[in-house]
C-alpha cells in the first residue's frame, strides 16, 4: 500500500495562509497513514487514543499538543468505544525558519525538532491552558486566515504556554538534549520494555553523569524515573486497551507480576485492576 503525501497547495484553500480543521477519530473510519510537505501542530481537545508516528505508537490524551514536521508520517487510532477529538493547524514550510530565526535563541529547543529525532515534540497543557487554547483556536477560525493571524496565534503559544508556564524548550528546564532524547525513546512502545541499564546506554553518558543530571532536574533516581515512564505507559494501556494485565506488565519489562503491582500501586495509589475498572465504568 502506497502511503499518501499531503501537499500544501492541495490542502490550503485559495486565498488562505494556513489550514485549520477539526477531526473526530473513531475506531472505524479513521485517518489513513500519511506524510506532508508542510509542518503542522495538533491539539487533543478531548478523548484518548494513540498516535502512530513514524515507527512508534504514543498514547494521547486531552491537552496534548504535538508539533509535526514535514518528515513525519503518522495516523491515529482509538480503542473500542473510545473517540478522540483534535484540532489541526497546518501552515507553509517557510514559516518554520522565520519563527526559529526570529524568536528562538540558540539555547532553546525549537518546537519542530530536527528530523534526526524519531519523535516530534509533544507537550501537555493544564486545564487553564486548555481553556485558553480552545478560545484562541476559535478566534483563529473566525479570522481572515492571513499570515498575521497565524503569527499572532503561534507567537502567543510560544510565549505564554512555553515560556511563562515553564514549558520552555531550554535545556535548563527540560534537561539536556541527550536526556530528553533518551526519555522520548524509552517512552515508545518499541523500547518501553528496556531496563534501567538500557536507558543509561541510550543517554550515551556515564551512569554517574546520568544519575546526577536526572536527580538535579527531576528530583528522582534514574530507576524511579524509568519506572515512572513505564507506569504511565501501563496506565494508558490499562485504560485504552483490552490487553491483559500480565501482557501489559511484560510489555513494560516486568517479568515479576508482583513487582509490577507493587510499583503501580505506589505510583497511583490503586491496583492495575482498580485502574481498569474505573476506566471501564466511565464508558
Amino acid at each position: 500500500m502506497i502511503m499518501a503525501k499531503l501537499l500544501w497547495k492541495k490542502t490550503v484553500e485559495p486565498g488562505r495562509s494556513f489550514h485549520l480543521a477539526g477531526c473526530i477519530i473513531k475506531k472505524l473510519g479513521g485517518v489513513d497513514r500519511h506524510s506532508h510537505d508542510f509542518p503542522e501542530l495538533f491539539w487533543i481537545k478531548s478523548g484518548v487514543g494513540f498516535h502512530c508516528i513514524n515507527t512508534e505508537i504514543i498514547p494521547l490524551s486531552t491537552g496534548n499538543v504535538v508539533f509535526l514536521r514535514p518528515s513525519d508520517s503518522h495516523t491515529f487510532k482509538v480503542d473500542k468505544d473510545q473517540q478522540m477529538e483534535l484540532i489541526n493547524l497546518a501552515f507553509p514550510i517557510e514559516r518554520i525558519s522565520f519563527y526559529k530565526n526570529n524568536y528562538f535563541s540558540t539555547n532553546q529547543k525549537f518546537p519542530w525538532l530536527p528530523s534526526k529525532d524519531i519523535l516530534p515534540l509533544m507537550i501537555l497543557l493544564n486545564a487553564k491552558q486548555n481553556v485558553r487554547i480552545s478560545k484562541e483556536l476559535k478566534d483563529l477560525s473566525r479570522s481572515d486566515y492571513s499570515i498575521l493571524a497565524l503569527d499572532a496565534f503561534l507567537l502567543n503559544l510560544f510565549s505564554r504556554f512555553i515560556k511563562e508556564n515553564k514549558m520552555s524548550f531550554s535545556d535548563s528546564e527540560i534537561g539536556p538534549e541527550w536526556l530528553s532524547n533518551a526519555i522520548e525513546k524509552i517512552k515508545s512502545s518499541s523500547h518501553i520494555h528496556k531496563s534501567n541499564s538500557d536507558f543509561m546506554k541510550m543517554c550515551h553518558k556515564s551512569p554517574e553523569h546520568v544519575n546526577r543530571t536526572v536527580k538535579k532536574i527531576y528530583q528522582l533516581t534514574t530507576t524511579d524515573l524509568v519506572n515512572k515512564i513505564k507506569m504511565d505507559f501501563a496506565k494508558s494501556k490499562l485504560q485504552l486497551s483490552n490487553d491483559s494485565i500480565v501482557d501489559i506488565a511484560l510489555s513494560c519489562g516486568f517479568n515479576n507480576l508482583g513487582n509490577f503491582y507493587k510499583i503501580f500501586k505506589k505510583s497511583f495509589g490503586e491496583t492495575p485492576n482498580s485502574c481498569r475498572k474505573k476506566a471501564r465504568s466511565i464508558l
